[in-house]
């Protein structure tokens, strides 16, 4: 009985010894496949095609990016050239690489500035009554500024960096009827009123009120008739160096206005009691 347990131990004791004679070689075999394939994939030159400046050149490199392989290539990358791939990236699984040259100007165009247009409504005149210019428009005058992208020196885009107005449009400003005839109310002397940004003068009656040609727009500050209704003082809205001027209309039909040369007005007005020669007080 001693004799039999003996052999089936050494039996038990080979068969194990086999067992890990097998798991070895296939630990060997694993390893070994496991090296080869990080051989091919990563180590060893590579070929790719470079795209630049009109031309293209296959190489081969083993270097580890696209950077590394432009330096050894001695291709230099402006700031704002495009590079694709990027140039941090890998060149594993890479076929070619592609390099736009990207460059920029500035240039200055002067352009016209178009005109709007304004409608007055009057009661004065019916539906059918042709429309009459009061102010004619005028085009006004700018200059853009453009940054004009090139690549590859072909010109693919256009950016407006500034817009300088170096002079400002004048609206074009047409009366037209309404077909309402409003009520007619007589009074004894002249008025003047602002209505809708304009000044408008009536003569003893409300039905044919008259657009007066003030030059500019009143800031509504300083409007106001002389005691004997001859003149119009008034001030205008400035846009550069000061906020308003002062002005004076006579309101004979076809009357020009007449700049004082004031600036900044707070406030002025008429001298009630000069009557043979207006006078006028003001303060800035």
């Amino acid at each position: 009985m001693k004799k039999q347990t003996g052999q089936f131990s050494n039996f038990s004791t080979q068969r194990r010894l086999l067992w890990l004679s097998l798991c070895f070689i296939f630990l060997l075999f694993g390893c070994e496949e496991g090296t080869i394939s990080i051989d091919e994939n990563v180590a060893g030159p590579k070929t790719i095609t470079i795209f630049v400046d009109g031309t293209s050149r296959s190489v081969t490199s083993e270097a580890g990016t696209v950077r590394q392989l432009l330096q050894e290539e001695a291709i230099t990358v402006g700031d704002t050239d495009e590079v694709t791939p990027p140039l941090f990236t890998p060149l594993t699984g890479l076929e070619s690489i592609t390099i736009v040259r990207v460059n920029q100007s500035l240039e200055v165009i002067e352009e016209s500035v178009p005109f709007g247009r304004e409608f007055i409504r009057s009661d004065s005149m019916g539906t059918e009554d042709p429309a009459r210019i009061i102010q004619g428009g005028r085009p006004g005058l700018q200059e853009v500024t453009v940054r004009i992208i090139f690549r590859d020196g072909v010109e693919t885009e256009r950016q407006i960096v500034n817009v300088n107005v170096i002079e400002e449009a004048v609206n074009e400003i047409v009366m037209i009827g309404t077909g309402v005839a409003a009520g007619n109310v007589l009074f004894a002397g002249t008025l003047a009123y602002i209505s809708g940004g304009r000044g408008i003068l009536l003569r003893g009656a409300t039905a044919f009120p008259e657009q007066l040609d003030l030059g500019g727009i009143p800031d509504s500050r300083v409007f106001e008739l002389s005691p004997t209704g001859e003149f119009l003082l008034y001030s205008l809205a400035e846009s550069e160096g000061s906020f308003n001027s002062l002005w004076v209309l006579p309101t004979l039909p076809g009357a020009e206005p007449i700049p004082l040369g004031v600036s900044n007005v707070l406030w002025a007005g008429w001298e009630p009691s000069a009557i043979q020669i207006p006078l006028i007080a003001y303060t800035t």
